[in-house]
């Protein structure tokens, strides 16, 4: 008999790599008159960093920049035991990014993690049509999307998931220790 790899499906942007950081370091590094001061509790809308909705689009454009994974700033632990876990399991790293961005994408994680599979999809609810065993992303929309026999683990503690009920794991180090377990 033939046993399958359990598949693990993890989320790229605030999960693997901390893109918020990663994009105003970039932003700072390109504007050094003008710069924004990082603070780790903000929404998506980078709000209380950015102000007005030109900032916020023109944070926005450097998501396509080519430099975007020239200095990403990975999630504490997140390239060792995303390595590790795809020594074990079939990993597919899974994002969802506007046309532009995935040539970048595709080749920063081809070269980071070439034992992974990339996905990309349209909206947050198409991650859950991918077959899987375990899920962990830090969206809960995205999260919602798989079935139920799915075990989905909510990554980090944002203001975006702090009203997630389920299995919740702040850090790469417990996600380690719960696959060793």
């Amino acid at each position: 008999m033939i046993r399958r790899k359990k598949t693990i499906v993890i989320d790229l942007d605030s999960t693997i790599i901390n893109t918020s950081k990663t994009i105003i370091n970039l932003y700072n590094k390109i504007n050094p008159d003008n710069k924004i001061e990082y603070i780790e509790d903000h929404n998506w809308n980078f709000e209380p960093m950015i102000r007005t909705k030109e900032e916020l689009s023109e944070l926005f454009k450097l998501f396509d920049s080519k430099h975007f994974y020239d200095e990403v700033i990975f999630k504490e632990n997140a390239l060792e035991v995303v390595h590790d876990l795809c020594e074990k399991y079939k990993v597919i790293i899974c994002t969802k990014h506007n046309e532009s961005r995935k040539p970048i994408t595709s080749k920063f994680i081809k070269r980071m993690f070439p034992k992974a599979e990339l996905k990309f999809v349209d909206n947050f609810s198409d991650k859950g049509k991918i077959e899987c065993d375990v899920a962990i992303d830090d969206k809960p929309e995205s999260l919602n999307s798989f079935n139920d026999t799915v075990l989905k683990i909510c990554f980090g503690d944002y203001v975006w998931n702090k009203s997630w009920d389920g299995v919740k794991m702040v850090s790469w180090l417990e996600i380690k220790e719960f696959f060793n377990n």
